[in-house]
């Protein structure tokens, strides 16, 4: 009975790895986006930066591709940590301190959450099964609301400061919106007609 519990634990754990996908920076032209669509522009960091080796995740088959990495989903509803992000249709992994520039739904309201940090995996040799554990959660959710007629949306960058056991001590909104739309401008190599968005930060 409990070799059972553990491999559905174990099961639902991986689940939550391998849902999630890394959506790259929207390539196209900035000025043909879908109808139903927004460009969404931000990101985030951790305070202080993550160090080499602080994850410990590197020999976990996917370990590589989550070093370094925000995980979150963005929903038209608040996702509760109750519920299983393995069951989701998505959530979305970006490098920490990196701007991205995510395509998504048009949505009245727009949720930023569960986001979270793997830190850490072991294997039980007995089984021969990666156990995926140590998973960090940071303060969310941030809602957005997309102003009317604005599809390019720049919300920030949200700083999680922490101390040395990782409990978040402050989160902080930095508006960068001048030079962020600066480099827009140049990546996409047009003019851009870019929103502030105010995010509401949560309690921690």
């Amino acid at each position: 009975m409990k070799i059972a519990i553990l491999l559905i634990a174990v099961l639902f754990l991986i689940g939550f790895i391998t849902a999630c996908e890394s959506t790259g920076d929207f390539s196209g032209d900035i000025h043909k986006i879908g109808e139903d669509k927004i460009i969404l522009i931000g990101s985030f960091e951790l305070e202080p930066p993550l160090k080499p080796g602080e994850q410990n995740i590197a020999g976990f088959e996917t370990g590589k591709d989550y070093i370094n990495k925000i995980i979150f989903t963005i929903e038209n509803r608040n996702i509760k940590e109750a519920v299983r992000l393995a069951n989701l249709d998505h959530c979305l992994k970006f490098d920490f301190g990196k701007t991205f520039y995510l395509e998504h739904k048009y949505s009245e309201e727009l949720y930023i959450s569960f986001p979270s940090v793997w830190m850490s995996a072991t294997t039980r040799n007995l089984s021969s099964v990666t156990e995926v554990r140590g998973i960090l959660s940071l303060p969310g959710p941030f809602l957005i609301k997309p102003p009317a007629g604005c599809r390019i949306l720049y919300f920030g960058r949200v700083r999680y400061h922490r101390d040395a056991d990782n409990n978040i001590t402050e989160v902080e909104i930095i508006d960068e919106f001048d030079a962020v739309k600066k480099e827009a401008e140049q990546r996409y190599k047009t003019s851009i007609d870019m929103c502030r968005v105010r995010l509401q930060v949560p309690e921690y």
